[in-house]
């Protein structure tokens, strides 16, 4: 049996999306593109060097590559608000069946 990613994607979306669209800058871009999106912060452990284990805290923007217009490719310096937060993504992971997955750090912050 196939698997409907475009169904699954919705349903994850409908779940779990913030309830407002996201302002959406593609880099080097004047205008907006208004998507439907997913704000997650999680832990990261991180090893240094022999040092004890830390952790730290990461922010990612989850999207659905359909939501875009096609041939969108995502980048590194893509902007993002959300809640109110603006965002630069330092990468664009794209995870095979849909979905985008954009590590994100605060705009004029050294923080996630």
């Amino acid at each position: 049996m196939a698997i409907d990613f475009g169904a699954l994607n919705a349903a994850v979306m409908e779940a779990f999306a913030e309830p407002e669209r996201v302002a959406y800058q593609p880099r080097g871009q004047a205008g907006l593109l208004w998507v439907r999106a997913i704000y997650d912060r999680f832990q990261l452990q991180a090893l240094l060097d022999g040092d004890a284990p830390v952790s730290v805290m990461q922010t990612q923007i989850g999207v659905c590559q359909a939501d875009f217009p096609p041939g969108f490719v995502h980048d590194a310096g893509d902007r993002v608000q959300v809640r109110g937060i603006s965002f630069v993504a330092s990468d664009a992971q794209p995870d095979g069946q849909g979905w985008v997955y954009l590590p994100v750090k605060k705009i004029g912050s050294a923080g996630p």
